[in-house]
């Protein structure tokens, strides 16, 4: 797969020059701040850990400091990294909420102070590193124009949560455009130096279930991208060798496919993939009220609008679950067969001694 481009966040400008001094670009889990409100905390750090998958050895970072200027480039020397010192129930491969050991059963137990338990180490990007920021602003015009898409429309707001956000690596030059702009065509001579995370852990996500399935659906988008960013072989052979790949990306205004990717034949052919990722499973026939096939379906062809010139053909359509029975399976057969191609594959997800199985049901 080819580098990717991400979009870290800084709390402030003080936690940038941070990063820059320490080597890495960091976060940490959303630790409760009192009992009441685990639950949503918990899910936000699930999410999180599923942005962190995203990001490999070789990507190129940049940092925006919420509600100031985006810096960059910078380069990933690992992946992100986990704190061998996280304790147990914050550690992102065994984060849980209801099973023993989750939040859920911490009463009495002092939550720790707020630290970067998870690191990504840094360094400037060759050529591509310059020390003037660009304005926020000025990269969501870009979206207004249409130049970028990948960027959210809550991008202009303070969304804390979202630590990691992905940038299409065919907006790179856009965006290098309004670096070369600001800083009047020269790059840093600035050296960063890579911090040191050999002792460190790689960032698993979680696959703790509950009742057999998994507790929340983020933690199956973070398996998933991370399979696909591994160039896991049975994961390919399912949705394809991908060029580029992110989960929660924008498609309508504030709404988000779960995972979208896509392959580049050559520079103008392009096969694209988008997942509709379901914790629970499915039976009857599709087309009810919420139905995950009817849901992949609009995204596919916001898709065949927006991203693949009005080619149907370019656009393969996944829904995966923990199951499906039969008459599920046989109605998308119908709706396959009457449009002569496979409009909607589905997929089923196992999880075995903390492993991720997928499986193709419908052939």
């Amino acid at each position: 797969m080819e580098p990717q481009v991400h979009l870290v966040t800084a709390q402030d400008f003080d936690t940038f020059q941070e990063m820059l001094d320490r080597g890495k670009v960091f976060c940490g889990p959303i630790v409760p701040t009192k009992n009441t409100n685990r639950s949503q905390r918990w899910k936000s750090t699930v999410d999180m850990v599923a942005d962190l998958c995203r990001v490999k050895e070789g990507d190129i970072i940049f940092v925006q400091v919420i509600g100031g200027n985006i810096y960059g480039a910078f380069r990933a020397t690992t992946s992100f990294m986990e704190n061998p010192d996280i304790p147990d129930c914050y550690r992102a491969s065994t984060l849980s909420y209801y099973p023993e050991g989750g939040w859920y059963h911490t009463d009495g137990e002092k939550f720790p102070d707020g630290d970067y338990y998870w690191s990504c180490a840094i360094e400037n990007f060759p050529e591509l590193y310059f020390e003037k920021g660009i304005s926020h602003r000025d990269l969501f015009d870009l979206k207004f124009r249409g130049v970028v898409w990948t960027i959210p429309e809550r991008f202009k707001y303070n969304d804390k949560a979202k630590t990691v956000k992905p940038l299409d690596i065919a907006e790179l030059s856009s965006i290098l455009k309004l670096f070369q702009r600001d800083n009047r065509g020269m790059t840093s001579n600035r050296i960063i130096e890579p911090c040191d995370l050999e002792n460190w852990d790689f960032v698993f996500p979680s696959l703790s279930t509950w009742y057999d399935m998994l507790e929340n659906e983020k933690q199956l988008e973070g398996a998933i991208i991370k399979l696909l960013r591994d160039g896991h072989p049975e994961t390919q052979q399912i949705f394809g060798e991908l060029s580029f790949v992110a989960n929660a990306i924008p498609s309508f205004y504030l709404d988000f496919m779960d995972i979208y990717g896509y392959q580049r034949r050559n520079e103008n052919i392009f096969r694209h993939v988008v997942i509709e990722l379901k914790k629970d499973g499915y039976e009857g026939q599709i087309g009810f009220s919420g139905c995950p096939v009817n849901q992949v379906l609009r995204y596919r062809d916001w898709i065949v609008q927006n991203r693949a010139k009005g080619d149907v053909r370019a656009v393969d359509s996944f829904v995966v679950a923990k199951f499906f029975d039969q008459e599920y399976i046989d109605s998308t057969e119908i709706l396959n067969n009457a449009f002569g191609y496979k409009v909607a594959r589905l997929v089923e997800y196992e999880v075995e001694n903390n492993t991720l199985t997928l499986e193709e049901v419908t052939t």
